[in-house]
């Protein structure tokens, strides 16, 4: 779930499936500047957001959520470390 629109976000709202996000992917894939990082949003909507590694070689125990946590800082969106 790394590239949504407006429109992705009202509908995940409304069906409210569990979104499994792998930050260090986004940001390894180079679009962060691109594409809006739309998770906080979700997370602050009440979408149940967890956090995925896509392997793990790309990061260790705890990295995600310290990834999660300064994707969302730089989106203006703080988010905890704590709630993750």
């Amino acid at each position: 779930m790394n590239i949504l629109t407006n429109d992705d976000l009202d509908i995940i709202e409304q069906f409210n499936p569990s979104v499994v996000w792998c930050p260090s992917q986004f940001l390894s894939m180079g679009i962060s500047d691109k594409v809006k990082c739309w998770i906080p949003e979700l997370y602050k909507r009440g979408v149940n957001v967890t956090l995925g590694s896509d392997s793990a070689r790309n990061s260790s125990i705890g990295d995600e959520a310290l990834t999660a946590h300064l994707v969302a800082m730089n989106t203006s969106q703080r988010l905890s470390q704590r709630k993750f």
